[in-house]
């Protein structure tokens, strides 16, 4: 059977797509333990605590944060919210 170039180019591109949902770091990592420890940190701090003092610190200016019922806020719009 001859391929067309269409054809292979999706084959292609199917596997580049479906092999890049695996792309996960180990959970014995030193970058998955990190970053496991800094999000239980920060939630705990910004959210358990209401330290948003601390939150706003460390969110970046060009936050963009999509919610699902009110829509796209920016930084400003996401910490008044808290």
């Amino acid at each position: 059977m001859k391929r067309t170039l269409p054809s292979t180019l999706f084959s292609l591109l199917l596997i580049t797509v479906t092999t890049m949902g695996y792309a996960q770091v180990a959970k014995d990592s030193k970058l998955y333990r990190e970053l496991k420890t800094m999000d239980s940190l920060m939630f705990e701090r910004s959210f358990n605590g209401c330290d948003l003092t601390y939150l706003e610190s460390i969110v970046s200016e060009s936050l963009e944060f999509i919610h699902d019922l009110g829509g796209i806020q920016n930084k400003q719009s996401f910490l008044e919210a808290m």
